[in-house]
């Protein structure tokens, strides 16, 4: 799934054209690099997005309600960020 849909049907960030904002002024990353919107997300990856960092449990297969983002990242402690 590209970076940008995860975000967004997560609900991390909630519009797409704010994913692609927030990669242009380095705001999101992934191990410490701007990607670009399109960059394949996996399990395991972790996600910068200001100073909060989160880890894919799992990739959606489909559209999810709104409270299932949860079931598909984690938050992790910045300390033990690693891209």
């Amino acid at each position: 799934m590209r970076l940008d849909l995860f975000l967004k049907n997560t609900r991390i960030i909630k519009r797409r054209s704010a994913v692609k904002e927030l990669i242009q002024k380095g705001i999101i990353t992934i191990g410490g690099e701007k990607p670009k919107v399109s960059k394949k997300v996996k399990e395991g990856m972790n996600i910068k997005v200001g100073d909060r960092s989160y880890e894919i449990l799992k990739i959606p297969e489909r559209g999810i309600k709104k409270d299932e983002g949860e079931k598909y990242y984690r938050i992790i402690d910045d300390r033990n960020y690693s891209g």
